[in-house]
Parts: C-alpha cells; sequence; structure tokens
C-alpha cells in the first residue's frame, strides 16, 4: 500500500458512520483516535520540517531501499512518523 493509498484508506475510516464500520473502527474509541490521528498527520504534512542534518544524512543513500511500516490510522505513533516516512 502506498502512502496515498493510505491515506485514502485512513479518510475513508474518517468519514464512515460508526454503524457501517468494520473492527475495530466499530468502537468509538478506536474512530476517535483515527479521527483525532487524521488532524494529528495532516498538521505534519502541512508543517513538518526535516533538518538540514537528516537531508545531508539522507543524500549519503546511495542504495535503493524498500521500507515497509506496518501501522493502523488508530496508532497515535504513526500520524507524527508517517507524514516524514
Amino acid at each position: 500500500m502506498t502512502f496515498e493509498q493510505y491515506s485514502s484508506y485512513f479518510e475513508t475510516i474518517k468519514i464512515t458512520p460508526l454503524e457501517e464500520q468494520e473492527k475495530p473502527y466499530d468502537n468509538p474509541d478506536y474512530l476517535d483516535y483515527t479521527k483525532l490521528n487524521w488532524s494529528r498527520m495532516n498538521r505534519w504534512l502541512k508543517t513538518g520540517k526535516i533538518t538540514e542534518e537528516l537531508k545531508n544524512t539522507l543524500q549519503q543513500i546511495y542504495k535503493p531501499q524498500h521500507w515497509i511500516v506496518i501501522t493502523e490510522p488508530w496508532c497515535g505513533d504513526a500520524a507524527h512518523i508517517t507524514p516524514f516516512l
């Protein structure tokens, strides 16, 4: 799943009524976490900045990398980290 697909999945969960949700989003707590994390993630996408030090470090990577991120939209840590990955 690409980041764009993840974002689309995330948004679908956010706008789907509780009674139509699949597990675990049929639990109001999980749905609330997801809505909060949508705001958090989008704030980072708009305002997040990568330091010059990190940019320089990343420019030193010459071999292609394939990263796999395992997360769910309800995960608060992912809301802060995924936009940067």
